[in-house]
């Protein structure tokens, strides 16, 4: 069995105009990692100049060339255009977070629309992260003076505002990293015995969660997600068909659509074959550390938000593209001790983005000698609710509560849930 391999940082991957079946792995165009500005020469190490064999049909880490030629357009001097424009152009940055280049703390970027109700509870937070929440469905602004921190349009769920953030706030990422949420306190898929982020967030030890990889998603129970032993390939037959007969399904159409979003976002003729898995924790919620960030240019958030914008980009059902994304940004993230120069195994990326339950639980939340009957669940730390979804007054109960975390856990996790 051949080790599959993900080209990383210090490389562009290949010009798939000019890419055949044939193409030799060790053709890839080398550069340099991206360094946003002098001052931050420290945090961007040189790496080696020696050149690396690389395996037959790696699966490719960094934006090829032709996608980043293909959307890094210029700037429009006209805010907010509408959703996937026929003309394509980028919008002017309305994501600025104030007081982000001064803050010691982590900051907290949470994708809100207006169903999500109040956002009193991030209060009882600001003591512990720099908080900058993005209204999604907000009407366009009317004046540049407006604080409110807005998205070019709402599309790709939490996708949007999370590379809007990456976008406009670039240079000013915290040292400390970089939190992403959504902004409804409760919802079916938060992993607390109550569903409730602010508990979560309360215990969330980010400079732990950040360790070793750089990345951590904020989810431990296994549910549904493709860590789960059974997780059918995303390009298999099965998928293809299922998707095909079912078109309803997002998570299937999606999870068929990643193999020819992977080769159009990362180059021809290195995709996923009918047998891999890229396996991952669902619902697009993660710690992300500023060097991580910093792997990437801001010329490759800026094409992956075009991507999502243009007619001929992402696919057009938001919950299709947003899914999409929430299962690469562990691709996007996260780092391998001892990898070779801008290569990732991948069985080994896998493995790193699904720690056991009680492992994560441990590390993130403090949480430790659980009683944890399977690798992917612990008992009382997170139930199934009924067709993926809370009662429409759940979180009345708890809604003026904002006191300390008790860190008590009163729930079982015997179920599975999904992504979507």
């Amino acid at each position: 069995m051949h080790t599959r391999y993900i080209p990383r940082e210090g490389y562009r991957l290949h010009d798939p105009v000019r890419c055949t079946r044939n193409f030799q792995p060790s053709t890839l165009h080398r550069q340099p990692p991206h360094n946003p500005s002098p001052k931050h020469e420290t945090n961007h190490p040189q790496r080696s100049r020696e050149s690396h064999a690389l395996p037959q049909r790696p699966l490719p880490h960094h934006l090829s060339q032709p996608f980043l030629q293909q959307y890094l357009i210029p700037l429009d001097p006209h805010p907010l255009p509408p959703a996937r424009p026929k003309v394509h152009t980028h919008p002017s940055p309305h994501g600025l977070c104030p007081g982000l280049s001064t803050t010691t703390k982590p900051a907290l970027i949470v994708s809100r629309v207006e169903a999500d109700g109040e956002t009193a509870w991030f209060d009882a937070l600001s003591h512990k992260y720099h908080i900058c929440i993005y209204n999604v469905d907000s009407p366009p602004l009317l004046k540049s003076s407006q604080k409110v921190l807005q998205v070019p349009a709402n599309r790709a769920h939490e996708a949007m505002p999370y590379l809007t953030f990456l976008i406009d706030n670039y240079e000013n990422v915290p040292a400390a990293g970089a939190v992403f949420v959504h902004g409804n306190r409760f919802q079916w898929h938060n992993d607390h015995p109550r569903y409730d982020n602010l508990d979560l967030l309360r215990l969330l030890d980010v400079e732990k969660a950040l360790r070793g990889g750089g990345y951590h998603n904020l989810k431990c129970d296994w549910s549904l997600s493709t860590c789960r032993k059974e997780a059918v390939p995303q390009g298999s037959l099965e998928t293809s068909m299922q998707a095909s007969l079912q078109p309803w399904d997002k998570r299937a159409v999606s999870d068929a659509a990643m193999p020819k979003a992977l080769k159009v976002l990362f180059g021809e003729g290195k995709q996923l074959s009918r047998t891999d898995v890229v396996r991952s924790q669902c619902c697009a919620q993660f710690a992300v550390s500023r060097k991580s960030i910093w792997r990437h240019s801001r010329e490759e958030y800026l094409a992956l938000r075009q991507w999502l914008l243009n007619s001929d980009g992402a696919p057009s059902d938001d919950k299709v593209a947003g899914r999409i994304l929430s299962y690469l940004w562990h691709v996007l993230f996260m780092e391998q001790e001892g990898e070779e120069e801008g290569m990732v195994d991948l069985e080994r990326l896998n493995r790193q983005a699904c720690p056991s339950a009680e492992e994560c639980y441990c590390r993130l939340y403090g949480k430790c000698n659980l009683d944890c009957r399977t690798k992917g669940t612990c008992q009382g730390q997170y139930r199934l609710p009924k067709d993926l979804k809370l009662p429409d007054d759940y979180g009345k109960q708890f809604e003026y509560s904002y006191g300390q975390s008790d860190g008590q856990s009163d729930g079982h996790s015997d179920g599975h849930s999904d992504s979507l």
